[in-house]
């Protein structure tokens, strides 16, 4: 059923793949999200490196230090 549900929005090749890393990640630990909850972040278009924690979400440590101090970038 999970995989049906992928399939609808990212195709079966695209979607089996997503799946069986997202079941890895509940399998080995790395994740303490249940597998249908990552699914359904992902049928709303959150990038699988935030669901499965390989990425910082939203914003790498590098850049956040440019974002999170006011006033920012202004243009000359």
């Amino acid at each position: 059923m999970l995989l049906r549900l992928l399939s609808s929005s990212l195709g079966r090749s695209q979607a089996s793949r997503e799946l069986r890393w997202m079941q890895q990640a509940c399998d080995s630990g790395a994740s303490t999200v249940p597998l249908e909850l990552m699914v359904r972040r992902r049928l709303t278009g959150e990038p699988l490196q935030y669901i499965l924690g390989l990425q910082h979400f939203p914003l790498t440590p590098c850049l956040s230090q440019y974002f999170s101090r006011y006033p920012a970038f202004w243009p000359a």
